[in-house]
Formats: C-alpha cells, structure tokens, sequence
C-alpha cells in the first residue's frame, strides 16, 4: 500500500497494480516465445525474472522520474519567487504565481505548498517542502528563506542569489557530463558487449554455448565473469560520476 500510495503521489503513468499486470504478463508472454523458438530453460526464466522484478524497480523509477522534472523546473520557479517579491507581493502570493505559470511537478509543488502557507506556519511549510523534494537547491532554498526571515534581510535578494548559484551549478554538471560522456559510453559498451556476443555465439555453436548453463563449472564461470563485469561497470561509473 505504500509503495501504490508513492505511485499515484509521484504522477505514476500507470497505477502499480496495472503496471504489476502488464510486467507479469509481459515476462509471461516473451518467456513462451523465448521456450517455443530455443527450447532453453535458462533463457526462457530471464522475462520471467524480470516481469516479477519490474514492480519493484517501478516505484523508485517514477519518483526518480518525478525529482528530475521538478529538478529542471525549480530554477525557473525562484526566478518567479524573485520577480515576485520585488513586486512588493508575499512569499506565498509568489509561490501560487508559480504554481500557475509553471507546469509539471514543479507547478504541483508550488501549488501544495501554496496550501500550507495559507495555513500560517511558513516555516513548517517550507520545512516540509524541504522533506518532500530532498534536494540539495530545494535545502539551499529553503534554509535561505528561513534564515533570511530570522535575521530580517531582504528575501527577494536571497532568493535572486540562490537561482543564480543553482544555475551555475546546473551548467557545471552539463560540462562534467560532457567531459565524461566518453566513459559512460565505454561503460554502456562494455556492458552490452559480452551478453550480445554471447548471444551472437549461441546462434553459431549452441551446442557449445549450453555448456556454460548446464554444467557446474559452465553456471560458476558465467556467475564469476557476471561478478566481474559488474565490479568493472561500477568502477567506471564511480571515476565517471564526478559532483558537480
């Protein structure tokens, strides 16, 4: 039930019991066309594995999904927040004015917290805010606002400068990516490479080939060379994932 209530607060294409439905029958129906054209076992349980696994990963990839869009529309938001306030308008009048100029996640965000504002506990709002989207231009934003209305400074000042400095930290990760393209393009390879080469010698020497699965020194040479390759896979992601 949490992960279904996660699902539908995140904007989910489908509900997690229909897309539950879909994975299953998925695996389902690739397996018997996998088992009608190969006859193997092996390769026939992989859709049924990953049907039943799909429902797991679901969850954690729509609000992935949905952090990532707020992520590109939260810099746009402040730039609002800010003409707002040099307007003369309330911080919550310029949290609903981008709400309803802006349009995704983002807009939901602001529009919630528009809600809570109206309550009265500012604080509390952007506090929970902060829980909701933890990010780190979500904290910064609201860490400012809330020191900034401790210490009675300009909140219109403090907001301009925190877009500023997020979107300077956005470009800088577009050129870290850039710089690093080529080796997460090399991890990509070297990640699709073995199993299509493998494929590729299944349809050439099958017979051959159902060595590694049917005997006990086959299964453990492709569960250490697995090992292997996901060892070399992380270790490449670690050098090329740098923070920006």
């Amino acid at each position: 039930r949490r992960a279904e209530a996660e699902v539908l607060r995140y904007s989910a294409p489908w509900p997690l019991p229909e897309f539950r439905r879909k994975a299953v029958l998925g695996g389902l129906a690739a397996a018997a066309l996998i088992f009608v054209a190969s006859f193997n076992v092996v390769f026939t349980a992989l859709p049924l594995v990953a049907g039943f696994m799909a429902p797991v990963i679901y969850p954690w990839w729509v609000k992935r999904r949905y952090m990532n869009a707020f992520e590109e529309g939260f810099s746009e938001c402040l730039e609002i927040w800010t003409r707002c306030l040099q307007a003369g308008l309330s911080l919550q009048q310029a949290v609903a004015a981008a709400s309803h100029d802006l349009r995704g996640p983002a807009a939901r965000e602001m529009e919630l917290l528009a809600k809570e504002l109206g309550l009265g506990d500012i604080e509390g709002a952007l506090w929970h805010l902060a829980e909701r989207m933890p990010t780190e231009d979500v904290r910064y934003a609201v860490l400012g606002v809330i020191t900034c209305r401790q210490t009675g400074g300009r909140i219109s000042e403090v907001v301009a400068n925190i877009a500023q400095s997020i979107r300077e930290r956005a470009a800088q990760r577009e050129r870290i990516k850039a710089i690093t393209s080529m080796g997460r393009t090399e991890a990509y390879i070297m990640a699709v490479m073995p199993a299509g080469i493998g494929f590729l010698m299944y349809l050439l020497e099958p017979t051959t080939m159902r060595m590694l699965f049917g005997t006990v020194v086959g299964v453990v040479g492709t569960l250490v060379a697995i090992a292997w390759e996901s060892l070399g896979l992380f270790i490449i992601w670690k050098i090329v994932d740098v923070k920006g």
